[in-house]
């Protein structure tokens, strides 16, 4: 289950384990807006089986 939260400053994306066959195109997306100044990635968790990563969008 994807979970996407916005806020002002930062967006939240959480993938669950059963996302596994997404996560790679999600982790390149994120990569390439990282690589492109789009984003800043301010924190990355890990809560059992999700991966919550929290970012900043720069544009």
């Amino acid at each position: 289950m994807r979970n996407l939260q916005q806020s002002n400053v930062f967006e939240t994306l959480t993938l669950a384990k059963d996302d596994v066959m997404e996560w790679s195109e999600f982790m390149n997306r994120v990569k390439t807006m990282v690589e492109t100044s789009q984003i800043k990635v301010v924190d990355v968790k890990r809560h059992g089986d999700k991966l919550t990563i929290t970012y900043r969008r720069l544009l």
